[in-house]
């Protein structure tokens, strides 16, 4: 749970200066952003756990927590009215501590990819342009400048919503998709083969000497040598093949539309040459190479298990 807990709270610090509250399926606290810790004045390590209506008491509306259940139900997004509910949280005012912070606040639901629902409580402090929106009530140059604000804004929560989307199928370090996403498109392409009657394949890439430049440079290093063989990989492939992290210093990688097991393992040739080849890193030079192991459909398997374990027994 710490493990995940920690990949939620690297979510959460995309959204500032957005406030950001992640509850699981039972309305507890995953983590929340410096800005909830800061306006709430919570410390939020504390809170993780803890359910919704204990940290912030019985002041937290039934409005908002119908909401947050509906979105963890259904995976649904919504967006409360300023007008009629602008406090669904206890949150002073930053300018004014005697007064009610008015809040934006909208909903998301999300799985991670572990098959875990959770709800994102995105809270945006609208308490000054409320207030500014109440003394230019009747000037119509002001109700225009606020309509392109709350565009912008309504642009910027669907765009990290979008990054929520993405995080949650790639791996953040090398923005390859991650095992998840991996599975899923290979049943897309075994859909597909067996349509059209075509072969495809599936390789499992092992990174070799990865541990030792890890624990003899350091862990920068080794994200570097990530980072890099996810680039090396993409150079190589077609748009309709696929290359993800599966985790670790492991890889994957989808062949769609394959002649025969050698036109495989010619791609598996020019990989393990590319993978050679040394990496650049603070004026020295990285090198690892990799094992690979091959499956193809339909000569290995016609279902993914049993291509994703031939390919791995392989290596």
């Amino acid at each position: 749970m710490r493990e995940d807990d920690d990949r939620l709270r690297s979510l959460a610090g995309h959204f500032s200066p957005l406030g950001l509250i992640v509850v699981d399926h039972e309305l507890r606290v995953r983590c929340w952003n410096t800005w909830i810790e800061r306006v709430s004045e919570k410390f939020g390590p504390a809170a993780r756990g803890e359910l919704l209506t204990e940290v912030f008491g019985d002041e937290v509306t039934e409005l908002l927590i119908r909401r947050v259940e509906r979105s963890l139900s259904t995976g649904s997004s919504s967006l409360l009215s300023t007008a009629f509910h602008p406090h669904p949280l206890p949150l002073a005012d930053t300018q004014f501590s005697d007064r009610r912070m008015v809040q934006r606040v909208s909903i998301s639901g999300f799985d991670d990819d572990q098959g875990g629902r959770f709800a994102a409580i995105h809270v945006l402090d609208v308490s000054k342009e409320m207030a500014r929106e109440r003394r230019f009530r009747d000037q119509g140059q002001e109700l225009r400048e606020r309509s392109q604000e709350l565009d912008a804004m309504r642009l910027e929560l669907e765009r990290q919503n979008q990054d929520l989307q993405f995080l949650a199928t790639h791996c953040a370090m090398t923005r390859l998709p991650n095992r998840s996403l991996f599975e899923d498109r290979l049943r897309q392409l075994l859909g597909m083969a067996r349509r059209s009657k075509n072969a495809m394949a599936v390789l499992f890439i092992d990174l070799d000497r990865f541990k030792h430049i890890n624990d003899t440079v350091g862990h920068a290093a080794g994200d570097a040598v990530l980072i890099a063989v996810a680039e090396r990989l993409e150079d190589l492939l077609r748009n309709s093949d696929t290359a993800a992290r599966l985790g670790g210093d492991e890889f994957g990688v989808l062949l769609a539309e394959i002649a025969d097991q050698p036109d495989a393992g010619k791609v598996a040739d020019r990989i393990q040459s590319r993978l050679r080849e040394p990496i650049p890193y603070q004026g020295q030079f990285l090198e690892v190479g990799c094992s690979i192991g091959i499956s193809c459909f339909p000569m290995d398997g016609d279902d993914s298990e049993m291509l994703i374990s031939r390919a791995d027994s392989a290596m």
